[in-house]
């Protein structure tokens, strides 16, 4: 892996060469000889002379990427291919159907593989403040490293990272990923952090790239419906669009109360084992503070009276968690460790997904129903799932019928979908189809309800992907009224790139 330094000095000498060859022309300048005309240059010349005036790539980035092989990510861990499988929902298709694009949604995001590109950074931390007590982090005696989840070049890693209080989407990662080696540009991860999170912790990560236990499980949810109006734990339930698994009562607030444990007990331990039975995989559970996955069908065994027998009952669950430790470091834990492909390379996993093998232990993932009911546990499933709501057709839309867009017209422009929005691409390509720019921009911590809309203004002149936040809005300027094509995508929930507008940008 080459150094900072190296990679400084690289740029720089990429700068030297350039300014070299611009200087060269000025000084031929001062030559007796006439400046050459089309008429007469040589055919090669003139072809040369020809192509200078094709457009180049806007901001092209000049940086040495980091040296990564091809073919060290097995294809099933490949976040561009498996994305490319997992179908979209329809309302053609059966409960299990719709219930498996669920679930291999979410395993994908707990699992697939990436490494890094850093650019001139020698690698990159960030603190998860929710798990500083079980970590032996104390802010006030400076221990926070004891939180701190670092990346660096040329390691693997697995699944969208946990960042403390987030809701990002995996479809962001896509432009960022390259299909052939698993090379993700983490500068606009970076660009997006949070410094002094919660006026305490340097660097709280990104929230428009990062997300947590519930978030991880909303986007699968996402997959097919659009009835869910928040992705917090402590919007579980049917105040906001989740289906209850069971008959069991919820408080008059539609919601879990701020101590779960009390739901539980007051509905007793028979009525919720009766609930957790009930339990398909792709259903969720919540605890206060906390969300889970089921991936297959409870497994229920009753008692010779027709009671269930809790302790031999169970659920297997997947979940999104800031673990990157086997066990806390007071405990002496270790960097966990996945197989990534029969060649011995690891990668580590936050995440829990049941079946993997992390440092050699088997991850099983199962839950007693006693446990369950003790830890305050409640199932809900979503509208599509049971027959409460159809799976709509996706639309995305920025309200603009023409071929051709004036940039002042743009600026104003609403993007809006009846699913929730990821985010919204833009690529210019020249005449010949090559591409001249891309870009991507997505709302932060709006909340659920929040995900329907997107203001382009935003995209174009605040940012926060790139370091100069009007970035789209300067390559757009750049690019309006020369023979290109300006292609507007919206990425929404169900996977579906849906393209909102495509033909001619003009000043």
């Amino acid at each position: 892996m080459k150094s900072r330094f190296s990679r400084k000095c690289t740029a720089f000498l990429l700068l030297l060469a350039t300014l070299v060859g611009t200087a060269l022309p000025l000084l031929s300048s001062c030559d007796s000889t006439p400046p050459a005309t089309t008429e007469n240059l040589t055919e090669t010349e003139a072809t040369t002379t020809e192509e200078e005036l094709v457009l180049k790539p806007y901001d092209e980035e000049t940086w040495e990427k980091p040296n990564v092989a091809t073919g060290v990510i097995p294809e099933n861990k490949n976040l561009v291919l498996e994305m490319e499988k997992i179908p979209i929902a329809n309302d053609s298709m059966t409960e299990a159907e719709l219930r498996a694009i669920i679930l291999r949604f979410a395993e994908l995001q707990l699992t697939f593989a990436y490494t890094p590109d850093l650019r001139d950074r020698e690698d990159y931390g960030y603190y998860v403040s929710a798990i500083a007590d079980s970590y032996g982090a104390d802010y006030n005696s400076g221990t926070l490293d004891n939180c701190k989840i670092m990346y660096y070049e040329e390691k693997y890693y697995g699944g969208i990272p946990y960042m403390g209080q987030t809701h990002g989407s995996v479809y962001r990662w896509l432009p960022l990923y390259d299909a052939e080696t698993g090379l993700v540009d983490w500068e606009p991860i970076i660009n997006t952090r949070r410094i002094n999170y919660k006026d305490k912790w340097p660097d709280g990560g990104s929230e428009y790239f990062g997300n947590t236990c519930s978030s991880n499980v909303f986007w699968a949810f996402a997959r097919v419906t659009n009835k869910l109006g928040n992705c917090w734990t402590a919007g579980w339930g049917t105040k906001y669009g989740y289906v209850k698994v069971g008959d069991f009562d919820l408080p008059e607030s539609g919601q879990i109360s701020s101590n779960s444990k009390d739901v539980t007990q007051k509905n007793g331990r028979q009525k919720m084992y009766r609930a957790y039975a009930l339990v398909k995989g792709a259903d969720g559970l919540v605890h206060t503070g906390h969300a889970i996955m089921a991936v297959k069908d409870a497994h229920v065994v009753y008692n010779t009276n027709g009671t269930i027998n809790g302790d031999e009952s169970y659920i297997i669950f997947c979940e999104q968690k800031a673990s990157f430790l086997t066990a806390s470091p007071k405990d002496g834990g270790v960097d966990l460790s996945y197989p990534l492909n029969s060649n011995g390379v690891t990668y580590r996993i936050q995440g829990n997904w049941p079946g993997t093998v992390a440092n050699g232990k088997l991850k099983e993932m199962k839950w007693t129903f006693t446990y369950l009911y003790e830890h305050g546990w409640l199932p809900f499933t979503i509208p599509e799932l049971v027959g409460q709501d159809p799976i709509e057709k996706a639309t995305a839309t920025m309200g603009h019928n023409s071929d051709t867009i004036k940039l002042s017209a743009l600026k104003l422009k609403t993007v809006t979908s009846n699913y929730y929005i990821s985010d919204v691409q833009f690529t210019v390509l020249d005449k010949k189809g090559n591409k001249l720019f891309n870009a991507m921009y997505a709302e932060g911590n709006v909340g659920a309800n929040g995900l329907f809309s997107l203001e382009l203004s935003n995209a174009l002149f605040n940012n926060p992907f790139y370091s100069n936040k009007a970035r789209v809005n300067l390559a757009l300027s750049e690019y309006a009224d020369k023979d290109c094509t300006l292609i507007i995508d919206c990425r929404v929930s169900t996977g579906e790139l849906i393209r909102m507008f495509e033909g001619t940008l003009t000043q």
